[in-house]
């Protein structure tokens, strides 16, 4: 499918994604981040700190599919 200049963007870019994703794999045992990290995480990554804020549900998701991975 080609991605068109004139539409939106869906979802968060792929860049950021990473990042998030790489926080959590070193968080893997505690993956909250504190108020200093969300904003570390927002400067990091691009995004506002409303945009980490949604990433604690996805964690939720990522956690689960590593735990049940390694069983």
């Amino acid at each position: 499918m080609q991605q068109h200049s004139w539409r939106p963007q869906r979802g968060l870019p792929e860049s950021s994604v990473s990042i998030l994703r790489a926080w959590l794999f070193e968080h893997f045992l505690h993956p909250y981040p504190k108020d200093s990290e969300k904003l570390v995480l927002a400067r990091r990554t691009g995004l506002t700190r409303s945009q980490i804020v949604p990433f604690g549900r996805a964690r939720k998701e990522e956690s689960a599919l590593l735990t049940d991975a390694t069983q």
